[in-house]
């Protein structure tokens, strides 16, 4: 598969597994990518990396997918590099946030920066 559709096609997954609440499948698209290790980063937060990053994304897909409804807004990938942002209107008045993430996948070890 080139290396483009590699990445492209889980970070649609993810946002469609995460907009109808399916927790095991979105877990199970950054388990496959990430198969030899996962650094996540929350820019101007903290960072996580190995059993850590799971722990830092599994809590948050249970609190966060049953809560805003969630569009894709573009996703630009170049190689083994994708850039995405992402909207979400949470419930209420029409509240929105956009939030950007970065995603680099080497071999079998992604990094993820998001900007939330």
């Amino acid at each position: 598969m080139p290396e483009a559709s590699r990445i492209r096609s889980p970070l649609f997954d993810q946002v469609l597994h995460w907009k109808t609440g399916r927790r095991q499948a979105f877990m199970g698209l950054y388990r496959r990518m990430a198969h030899a290790g996962r650094t996540l980063e929350y820019v101007g937060k903290h960072q996580a990396s190995g059993d850590g990053a799971w722990a830092a994304v599994e809590p948050r897909s249970d609190t966060c997918n049953r809560q805003p409804q969630l569009q894709m807004v573009e996703c630009l990938v170049n190689g083994s590099e994708a850039a995405r942002c992402l909207r979400s209107r949470w419930p209420g008045p029409q509240t929105f946030s956009i939030g950007i993430e970065l995603h680099s996948l080497r071999a079998g070890a992604p990094h993820a920066r998001f900007f939330h």
